[in-house]
């Protein structure tokens, strides 16, 4: 609409304080649309809600903290005779969200300690820096550093009296597999456990 384009024009002052402002100002001019169709007169309530926008920082740290939840849930004290002293898990997630993830990475200032790959069927997110793993977690989590350490890590008590707590380094990755054609995630992570006596045991 061609007022809606007018509108935006008001923002042009800013354009030297935004990376891309072409980029910045279809956005805008997108969503203003959006918001017009939203609440303009005579809209039910299926188009109003076609029309929302949707804040993605909250999903994405929602989806995140839930798959840490899991994985804190499989550290073990006990060695497993399959993929020994390793955590997997998996969970269904939209296309749209992995992607979101993806791009961040892609787009980083530096790609220390991270890397990525892309295929026709499967995008992967590899992590070799426990620095900058705990860093993007606390990101896409929206908390701080000590929070996704607490995921990372477990105490038990008993007869395996001890503390698990997840490695990251070239040898032994921190990955998140997006299977395109399942649109699912798998984190797969590599632990340690140190006994009592200050014996560790890991793969």
């Amino acid at each position: 609409m061609e007022i809606i384009h007018e509108a935006t024009k008001i923002l042009r002052p800013l354009r030297d304080k935004v990376d891309n402002f072409v980029l910045f100002e279809n956005e805008v001019e997108e969503n203003l649309k959006r918001l017009f169709e939203k609440h303009r007169n005579n809209q039910n309530s299926i188009e109003r809600m076609r029309n929302s926008v949707i804040e993605v920082g909250s999903i994405i740290a929602g989806e995140m903290t839930i798959l840490l939840k899991k994985l804190h849930r499989r550290l073990s004290s006990r060695n497993k005779a399959h993929n020994p002293w390793t955590v997997q898990v998996t969970r269904d997630l939209p296309v749209q969200i992995f992607a979101f993830l993806l791009r961040t990475v892609k787009k980083a200032r530096s790609t220390y300690g991270v890397t990525h790959s892309e295929s026709r069927f499967m995008d992967i997110i590899v992590y070799t820096e426990e620095n900058r793993l705990v860093r993007d977690m606390s990101r896409f989590c929206d908390v701080n550093r000590e929070a996704i350490l607490d995921y990372f890590s477990k105490t038990f008590q008993g007869p395996r009296k001890g503390k698990a707590r997840v490695v990251v380094s070239a040898q032994k990755p921190f990955t998140l597999s997006y299977s395109r054609k399942g649109s699912y995630v798998v984190i797969k992570c590599y632990y340690k456990f140190t006994n009592a006596y200050g014996y560790i045991f890991e793969s």
